[in-house]
């Protein structure tokens, strides 16, 4: 992917990112150093940063939650996910992800992209960038008692539909979003055995990734279910549990009306990564 040129006869406008809300809340302690960060829009619209560590070779994107809606947000976040996994294999990473300004690329009719002109601004940490995007923000409590499900209903209980928070690629508080390795993967039906899609996990707990891939065919319960299933994985994530210990427990979840449930007698098949499931569903 090649660099955007500029037009010969307009000089190129420069970017220059917005001032953070009032009120923001001060970064938090998990910073690790400045971030050098670009904006990513969507119709014209800010959807979202794409940063690079300074001190680390790490990069992710971070959502603005209220730009769009849970699924939306998430399919540009799985597509950055991808988009940035090509990166970290150039030997600069910054030059690699400066590459996407002002270029059209496959998928940004879901993913967005760094309009043209765009230029690395300086935040002193994550949390600083957080909070530029999402004023206010703060992380999701620990797990919930032993009893409850992870979106805190009883276990004889139904599971309700809690929003997606999935609002930064490389969380350490939630398994990678998609992978390009491995992955096993096991089905997650209704009680009238509609296939709401597939829980999955990376075979390699290094790889460090797991979601739910949701079956487009059946439409809104199956975009209720994902986001039932994405918490409960999370919520293991903050247990410390690898991703194939994840798959292995999510067996033990009751049938529910919400989230549905993996059958008694289903067997955890094998694809060459998520992206292979169909993500953000399997057609």
């Amino acid at each position: 992917m090649s660099s955007a040129g500029q037009d010969s006869d307009q000089p190129t406008p420069q970017w220059r990112p917005p001032s953070a809300a009032p009120g923001a809340a001060e970064p938090g302690t998990g910073s690790r150093g400045p971030v050098r960060y670009l904006p990513v829009e969507l119709d014209g619209k800010p959807i979202g940063y794409v940063y690079v560590a300074t001190t680390t070779r790490k990069a992710s994107f971070i959502r603005i939650l209220s730009a769009q809606d849970n699924i939306a947000g998430f399919e540009a976040a799985i597509k950055w996910s991808e988009r940035l996994d090509r990166a970290s294999r150039k030997p600069r990473l910054e030059d690699a992800v400066a590459e996407w300004i002002g270029v059209e690329a496959e998928g940004d009719d879901k993913a967005g992209r760094i309009p043209k002109g765009a230029r690395f601004a300086i935040a002193e940490s994550v949390e600083e960038l957080t909070q530029l995007a999402n004023p206010g923000y703060s992380k999701p409590s620990l797990p919930p008692p032993p009893g409850l499900l992870p979106d805190g209903a009883p276990m004889d209980g139904p599971a309700t539909a809690a929003p997606l928070d999935t609002w930064r690629t490389d969380d350490p508080g939630t398994y990678r979003m998609a992978t390009d390795k491995p992955v096993h993967y096991l089905p997650v039906r209704a009680a009238d055995g509609t296939l709401l899609g597939h829980v999955w996990a990376s075979q390699a707990d290094a790889d460090n990734a797991a979601g739910f891939a949701r079956n487009p065919r059946a439409d809104a319960a199956a975009s209720r279910a994902e986001s039932v299933w994405l918490e409960r994985l999370n919520a293991y994530k903050r247990e410390g549990l690898a991703p194939r210990e994840a798959l292995h427990r999510v067996r033990g979840y009751p049938a529910d009306p919400v989230a549905g449930a993996v059958p008694e007698d289903a067997r955890a098949e094998e694809a060459v990564s998520s992206k292979a499931l169909g993500l953000p569903g399997p057609r």
